[in-house]
């Protein structure tokens, strides 16, 4: 019996989430909005982002476990096969109440933006932690699935 209704949950989960990705609205262009700055930042990291042949832009948030996995065991490997092809990167920080965003962002460092009051979350119709976005010369190549894949392929298995 409990297996059946396991197996029931997990059907109706599945249903729903390819229901809510296929009816999700597309993104055709990123628009950013006002982004604090890391305090230590020099350099401003988003507009060498945005002239760069590629960048990498990734969303993530305070309370999200698997953004804070990303950020301690992936992000040196994606960073440094950045920096190998003299590609940027930037993560915007948001979802989140100011002082945790803030936080966060002082830690990850100078690369690092606040969304403060989730204004680019909003305007770019993000709804899973992390995401990526890859632009290429400034305008969005890849999002979603297509950006995890030009990182696991075109990035780290050249």
């Amino acid at each position: 019996m409990p297996s059946r209704l396991i197996f029931a949950v997990c059907v109706v989960g599945t249903i729903f989430l390819y229901k809510h990705y296929k009816n999700r609205p597309k993104v055709s262009s990123i628009v950013f909005t006002q982004l604090k700055p890391n305090t230590a930042a020099t350099t401003d990291a988003l507009a060498d982002c945005k002239k760069s042949q590629y960048c990498l832009v990734t969303y993530v948030a305070p309370w999200c476990p698997a953004c804070h996995a990303y950020l301690s065991e992936s992000r040196s490997h994606v960073e440094s096969a950045l920096e190998m092809k003299k590609y940027k990167s930037v993560i915007i920080v948001g979802a989140d109440e100011t002082q945790n965003v803030n936080q966060l962002v002082e830690q990850i460092g100078v690369t690092a933006y606040g969304d403060v009051g989730d204004q680019f979350l909003k305007v770019n119709k993000i709804d899973f932690f992390p995401t990526h976005i890859v632009l290429q010369n400034g305008q969005m190549k890849y999002y979603g699935q297509k950006s995890y894949d030009w990182i696991n392929s075109d990035l780290l298995n050249p």
